[in-house]
């Protein structure tokens, strides 16, 4: 048994998100970029793991299972989205002439603001230890994670 302190870091992709838009209604193309939505965690989480082979003095190898509850606490920076407006001006099809740019921030929408969430999970898994000396040793584990949702977070990829 034992504490646990992780963070992990995701800065937003632009490459993630589709950039071009056609308005059919208003004959519009749109081209939308996104600056900030990066996301950081930090866990503290309780660590518990139960030897399934007994180690003794003389045990090279043991396996165990663990169980990792854990809270977060779940920090996304700003969004600021900026939106191009292209339309045809000359009727020939062509969507390059700029009409205006419209900029979207958490002053005009407060949910592009910087937020901060609280949440929790647990990691399940296994895991196998070597001994090769009294004082050394190295091991392998695989876990399962899962973390209540967070509305800014997607969980399905």
């Amino acid at each position: 048994m034992g504490p646990s302190l992780s963070y992990i870091g995701f800065a937003y992709d632009n490459t993630k998100t589709y950039p071009y838009y056609y308005d059919k209604v208003n004959d519009l193309a749109l081209e939308v970029s996104q600056t900030g939505g990066d996301v950081n965690i930090v866990s503290l989480g309780l660590n518990f793991k139960l030897n399934f082979i007994p180690v003794s003095d003389n045990t090279i190898f043991s396996v165990y299972g663990i169980v990792n509850p854990f809270i977060s606490y779940v920090n996304r920076t700003e969004v600021v989205e900026n939106v191009a407006v292209y339309y045809d001006k000359d009727g020939d099809g062509l969507y390059h002439d700029f009409y205006n740019e419209t900029i979207y921030s958490p002053e005009k929408y407060p949910a592009l603001a910087a937020d901060n969430k609280v949440s929790g999970g647990a990691h399940l898994g296994f895991g196998l230890e070597f001994h090769p000396a009294k004082k050394i040793s190295f091991y392998a584990q695989a876990t399962f994670s899962y973390t209540l949702p967070i509305t800014y977070v997607s969980t399905e990829s």
